[in-house]
């Protein structure tokens, strides 16, 4: 159970980063306008790549993943409140209402939560059923480079080299391959670092 409440607040993370990014995109370059469902979900969709980029960004100049998420996730918390304030103000029908009536209109115009839920639970109930630990990096080489990569970023600097790892050989293969595409392994690193767990769970 441990580990499905593990991946539930990952998800949580995960999603939160992503839309409040995307609304603070919103009220950068819309004035924080109110959405359709449709662009909620571009507006979802961009946050989630405008995150990794930022992070991913700060990885080139050095600064580990563990140090920079927290400062990402301070930032989606800014576009969260940008939201609420939004849904606050406006209430329901353009009338200024109570947080209680914003919030279920919310709820009735994102129903694609609902659908993105229930697609990542049915996707993920092999790793719901046997857990992070046995689901994850079990000798497939890419989830092994990822994973390694991934922790290798979240703890070391871009600029480590063979020389600085010495008694850390698990670095060898991170060092390797952080020439190549890395944002995959920025993502996972990040919500590893805000969930404390390591980039395998």
């Amino acid at each position: 159970m441990h580990d499905a409440l593990s991946i539930v607040w990952q998800l949580i993370l995960l999603s939160t980063m992503s839309y409040g990014w995307g609304r603070c995109m919103v009220f950068v370059f819309a004035r924080n306008t109110p959405l359709s469902v449709s662009e909620d979900i571009v507006c979802f969709l961009a946050g989630f790549a405008a995150w990794i980029l930022f992070l991913q960004n700060l990885v080139y100049l050095d600064v580990i993943v563990s140090l920079s998420a927290p400062l990402a996730l301070a930032i989606a918390a800014i576009g969260i409140g940008f939201s609420v304030n939004s849904w606050r103000s406006r209430g329901v029908n353009g009338r200024r209402g109570g947080l209680s009536l914003a919030v279920k209109e919310f709820c009735r115009g994102h129903w694609w939560f609902a659908v993105l839920a229930i697609v990542v639970g049915v996707q993920g109930s092999a790793l719901f059923k046997l857990g992070s630990s046995h689901y994850y990096g079990n000798g497939h080489q890419d989830q092994v480079n990822y994973v390694q990569l991934s922790q290798f970023l979240l703890e070391k600097r871009y600029s480590t080299t063979l020389t600085d790892i010495r008694a850390q050989p698990w670095l060898i293969k991170g060092i390797d391959t952080k020439r190549e595409r890395i944002t995959q392994s920025v993502a996972n690193a990040a919500i590893a670092s805000l969930s404390g767990t390591d980039s395998q769970c």
